[in-house]
């Protein structure tokens, strides 16, 4: 996210603080660890289902 800014140089709106950035380091921390644990079933990028999105499309 904060690369997308960055590539359009644009400013970072103030929403987007040290706690986004502390909950995307703590995900990808949280992921490296399943990983290396081996219990990693998946790898990449799931496909977004259409409930998922009626779900956050409703909020």
């Amino acid at each position: 996210m904060k690369g997308l800014y960055q590539r359009n140089t644009l400013e970072l709106p103030p929403e987007y603080g040290e706690g986004m950035e502390t909950l995307f380091s703590d995900l990808k921390r949280l992921e490296t660890a399943r990983d290396q644990s081996g219990v990693a079933e998946e790898s990449g990028k799931r496909p977004l289902t259409y409930s998922l999105y009626e779900q956050l499309h409703a909020e």
